[in-house]
């Protein structure tokens, strides 16, 4: 697990300003994982922005305010291209995928579909929770640590992998089937322990336990039509 948090200024100016402005927004990428408290080192913040065009207005307002360059490379700042002013607006933002940006807080991207999530804010809003965002004070929605880690899979990079291999979490976790949870919950209806013998006067038949034989009728009915 992480040690004690260093305050980030920047991160934190970035997060304020945000919500201030009232942008909707779930962090996903290294500071989510950060945030959970497990080891990442990140040089930016992954923001997935919420699409209604009102949403994206109050984003676009706050980066053209700030003068956001375009990052070519992260390793390369000087391929940075300045923007024009008032270059951002609702409808350019929600056109692009992804956007690498510069802002006089740090490096912000902005991943509208990140890896293995294409409808990007809905598919993760859901499981997010309102958390304290590594190395800042700000409460903000983060993405699950399930969820950010699948990601992670899915986009497959090698810092990724490194990670994932790190926390022994590579192989992702098997998924539920709410089928198969079914069925054992009717097979345990219907199949109980027997209770311990203790004479053979105690003992009855399944025929005189009728909620008994209809639970294993209902499991009977569910198992075939399972199959």
């Amino acid at each position: 697990m992480a040690g004690p948090q260093r305050l980030n200024a920047g991160r934190q100016a970035l997060l304020e300003a945000l919500k201030d402005a009232g942008v909707q927004f779930v962090v996903i990428g290294g500071v989510a994982i950060a945030s959970h408290g497990e080891e990442y080192r990140t040089q930016d913040i992954d923001l997935i922005p919420e699409r209604s065009p009102e949403n994206l207005q109050r984003l676009a307002d706050m980066l053209n305010r700030w003068g956001c360059r375009l990052v070519i490379d992260p390793q390369d700042r000087s391929q940075d291209v300045p923007l024009p002013a008032g270059y951002f607006t609702a409808r350019n933002l929600g056109q692009q995928d992804v956007w690498n940006l510069a802002t006089p807080y740090g490096l912000l991207d902005l991943p509208f579909t990140p890896a293995g999530f294409p409808d990007g804010y809905t598919q993760l809003v859901g499981r997010a929770r309102t958390i304290q965002v590594a190395e800042t004070t700000v409460e903000a929605p983060v993405a699950a640590l399930i969820d950010v880690e699948h990601s992670k899979r899915t986009a497959n990079r090698p810092k990724d992998l490194e990670y994932l291999n790190t926390v022994g979490r590579r192989e992702a976790p098997r998924a539920p089937d709410p089928q198969h949870d079914q069925l054992r919950r009717l097979h345990q209806a219907a199949f109980p322990d027997p209770p311990a013998r203790t004479s053979p006067e105690s003992q009855s038949s399944p025929a005189h336990h009728p909620s008994r034989s209809q639970s294993q009728a209902q499991y009977r009915e569910g198992y075939r039509h399972s199959r």
